[in-house]
């Protein structure tokens, strides 16, 4: 709900959160719960913002759009 508010810090706690409980990536939650909350670019915001975690965490490379 924050992440539709423009607060996109909560959302990276989380994701961070749940990758030190031992979430795998495919597990972490916020882009779901952004389609339900908000609609389709909050979706897309919120995948945006969990690939850039993951690739912050080395979970994930770098890629060119």
């Amino acid at each position: 709900m924050l992440l539709a508010m423009g607060e996109t810090n909560p959302a990276r706690l989380h994701v961070r959160g749940a990758l030190k409980a031992g979430a795998t990536p495919e597990e972490v939650g916020v882009c779901l719960t952004s389609a339900v909350v908000g609609d389709m670019p909050l979706f897309s915001q919120a995948v945006d913002l969990v690939h850039e975690v993951l690739r912050e965490e080395g979970l994930l490379e770098k890629t060119v759009p």
